[in-house]
């Protein structure tokens, strides 16, 4: 089995940011953002569909296996990822992840889940901040309905495909983070 992620940047703007401290009590946390700036950078690819194009031809060469299945991040991961499954005539299915936003300061990740019923804490964070099962499961909850809706509106209702046995190739286009 063989597992390859792309995580692309598009644009020509990046994202800068100054922080603030968040405080517990125990000190120090976290950094929140505060303040903004941008610059300009050279774009890597033109668009998305430019970007899937290169890195279908880039995970050509990397890739001995053929038996893929795309995973694409909506909604900026879906036009890269349609390109490479088109490269590979592979099968193309939408795999959302969700975070699980500090209650307060949604930002702040105490977790994230994901397609298939995933769900990964930062316990210590949780504990740190004292935040209660109870409201994480609350907000756990909040996040898999969104899930579910989004998974029906991509999919109308039928299930994600199986990836046992195949390669996957996950994809996103990188912009929230730039990374």
């Amino acid at each position: 089995m063989f597992s390859v992620v792309l995580n692309i940047g598009l644009y020509g703007s990046v994202l800068q940011a100054g922080c603030h401290y968040l405080w517990s009590p125990r000190g120090i946390l976290a950094t929140e953002l505060h303040r903004i700036r941008w610059m300009w950078v050279e774009p890597l690819f033109r668009d998305r569909v430019e970007a899937g194009r290169v890195l279908a031809e880039r995970l050509k060469r990397a890739t001995p296996e053929r038996n893929l299945l795309v995973l694409a991040l909506p909604r900026g991961g879906l036009p890269v990822g349609f390109e490479i499954a088109q490269a590979f005539q592979a099968d193309l299915d939408v795999f959302l992840v969700r975070k699980l936003g500090v209650p307060g300061h949604e930002e702040l990740a105490m977790g994230a889940i994901a397609s298939g019923g995933v769900r990964v804490l930062n316990h210590s964070l949780i504990e740190e901040l004292g935040i209660s099962p109870i409201v994480v499961d609350r907000v756990t909850e909040r996040e898999r309905n969104e899930i579910a809706h989004r998974e029906n509106a991509y999919r109308e209702g039928r299930p994600l495909l199986p990836f046992a046995g195949r390669t996957v190739v996950l994809v996103d286009d990188g912009l929230a983070t730039g990374r």
